[in-house]
């Protein structure tokens, strides 16, 4: 990864680099939602959404669009 191109990396390579971002990310979600439901003016409600909205939808958009080309890698394949 010299010149900063994620697509000069092997598929393998950005999978992975893929699958580690959205697990570190849904860690800070986790943690934030974790943080929001156990405060004093927190709510188990605000927690939940929280997840929902900050972590899930956004997470699963995400990989969505930054996996179609490595659908369409594989698709082309078979």
């Amino acid at each position: 990864m010299t010149d900063g191109n994620a697509r000069s990396l092997p598929s393998h390579s950005y999978d992975t680099m893929l699958h580690l971002v959205a697990a570190a990310w849904m860690f800070v979600v986790v943690l934030m939602a974790a943080a929001e439901a156990t405060s004093p003016q927190g709510s188990w409600l605000a927690a939940l959404l929280m997840l929902v909205f900050y972590g899930l939808l956004p997470l699963a958009l995400v990989l969505y669009l930054l996996g179609t080309p490595m659908r369409r890698r594989a698709k082309r394949r078979d």
